[in-house]
């Protein structure tokens, strides 16, 4: 494709770059996304007003803030340092969200609810 022809200056090496970054920076700000849908919609029917409730909308934001800096020009020069952090902040929001299901998991099952 049209990267090859980028290639002399640097593109190419970038763009490999990106694309190992790109696996698990992506699934962790899915991950997160996803949890925070989960938080707000527990065993309701989704409704498109969850999309504004709060326990949703901050990690959405965040996560957009994230990709926003992934897109950046900001990212050309300091990938070195910014791609480790991106990863670093999605990846602890994900288990964050992980241990607060599984702890939630956990009560439903002293509570006798069926999980």
């Amino acid at each position: 494709g049209y990267i090859y022809d980028f290639a002399d200056y640097g593109v190419l090496s970038m763009a490999q770059e990106r694309g190992l970054w790109s696996f698990g920076l992506h699934v962790s700000w899915t991950a997160v996304t996803a949890a925070a849908l989960w938080a707000v919609k527990q065993d309701k029917p989704f409704a498109w007003g969850m999309l504004t409730d709060k326990l949703f909308l901050v990690p959405f934001v965040i996560v957009i803030l994230l990709h926003a800096l992934w897109n950046s020009p900001l990212n050309l020069g300091l990938s070195v340092l910014l791609n480790p952090a991106l990863a670093g902040v999605g990846f602890i929001l994900a288990l964050t969200y992980l241990a607060a299901g599984l702890k939630q998991y956990q009560l439903a099952r002293q509570q006798g609810i069926d999980a």
